[in-house]
């Protein structure tokens, strides 16, 4: 690195670039990385407690497949209204709503930090998964929120809007296509074998293929993966690890 560094200093006054300038360019370079990787590694620690108090069922720091399979059970119950042993497009769509409302005030609560019961632009900025800052996006994100424009986004808003892309929500996952990847045997209806069964990622998160996914692991995948994959163990695309 220090070479590099050195042969582009070079090559700067070789060009005739003020060397100042070039320091500068550098030294914001740097900060413009030193931040990324501080944001970074905050939003995977973000994460890795949302998927610990979620999926860590004997909370001993670590998550096992039969614990995520558990917790894909249990969802699957809830979401069986009809009690047939099968899910509905309606009732996995259901069901991915409700998931995407749960955690959007979930979100919220931590988001509104002055806890005036609605959330600036600054602050729903605050919960960006994404590394780098752009406020363009950003702020096209927070507009099509702020349903009434009234400059802040309230709980309603933010549970009835569609996270950016990469972002927290649960319900962009859902729909036809969702239901298709989960509908292994094309019979139509989703299986509580096919929805329990349906972790794909669990095993890019367990690089030891022990069964287990401890804390290293998740973070070393979070801080690695691209934005979006990696929020949670067999959940709807965009959401979890199930695809």
């Amino acid at each position: 690195m220090k070479n590099i560094a050195t042969l582009s200093a070079a090559i700067a006054l070789i060009l005739g670039v003020n060397s100042h300038a070039f320091a500068a360019d550098t030294t914001a370079t740097t900060t413009v990385t030193t931040t990324a990787t501080a944001a970074a590694t905050t939003r995977a620690q973000t994460m890795l407690a949302s998927l610990l108090k979620r999926f860590d069922l004997n909370n001993d720091g670590q998550i096992t497949l039969d614990e995520v399979q558990a917790v894909r059970d249990a969802s699957f119950t809830k979401a069986d209204t009809n009690n047939d042993a099968y899910l509905s497009t309606d009732e996995l769509t259901a069901l991915h709503t409700a998931e995407h409302q749960a955690r959007a005030a979930e979100m919220f609560t931590k988001l509104d930090t002055d806890a005036d019961g609605k959330l600036s632009a600054a602050e729903l900025a605050a919960g960006s998964p994404h590394p780098v800052v752009d406020t363009a996006r950003e702020q096209a994100h927070f507009t099509a929120l702020d349903m009434d424009a009234d400059g802040f986004v309230s709980l309603a808003e933010l549970q009835a809007g569609v996270p950016p892309q990469g972002g927290h929500g649960g319900h962009r996952g859902g729909g036809q296509g969702q239901f298709n990847q989960l509908d292994t045997d094309k019979d139509g209806k989703i299986s509580r074998t096919e929805f329990v069964s349906n972790v794909p990622l669990f095993d890019k998160f367990d690089t030891n293929n022990d069964g287990i996914i401890t804390q290293d692991e998740i973070t070393t995948k979070l801080t690695q993966a691209p934005t979006g994959e990696g929020k949670g163990f067999g959940r709807p695309a965009g959401r979890g690890f199930a695809r």
